[in-house]
């Protein structure tokens, strides 16, 4: 376990797309950020059976209740050597970048093609 008290986008990016897991034991969370962000580049998560939590993690998630079942869970995840980390990669950037910000702007961008008008005022 390392702590880094202040840490750039940059370095974060890089950590996360190093390791295999992120071990995020939050009880209570607003929107779950660090769960998409590890995912998005390639990182599994580890992480409690809460909402929102829960609803963030996609193939390759283990949820735990107590911390006990997260260490058994966590030794089991990390023998699963056949897991694709590029899959989990690309599916969470089709989730949470591509998909999230064609919804963002309004739909399927080839949909979306009309032509900025200037702002009055």
């Amino acid at each position: 376990v390392v702590y880094y008290p202040h840490i750039s986008s940059e370095h974060l990016v890089k950590l996360y797309a190093r390791c295999k897991f992120l071990f995020f034991p939050s009880l209570q969370e607003g929107l779950g950020l660090p769960l998409l962000e590890a995912q998005v580049c390639g990182c599994r998560v580890i992480t409690r059976n809460l909402a929102p939590m829960n609803q963030l993690g996609l193939d390759g998630a283990i949820y735990f209740e107590h911390v006990q079942d997260a260490v058994e869970k966590t030794r089991s995840g990390m023998m699963d050597d056949g897991f694709s980390y590029d899959d989990l990669r690309e599916k969470a950037r089709e989730k949470y970048l591509y998909r999230g910000i064609r919804e963002f702007i309004g739909g399927n961008t080839n949909e979306n093609t009309s032509t900025p008008r200037p702002v009055e005022g």
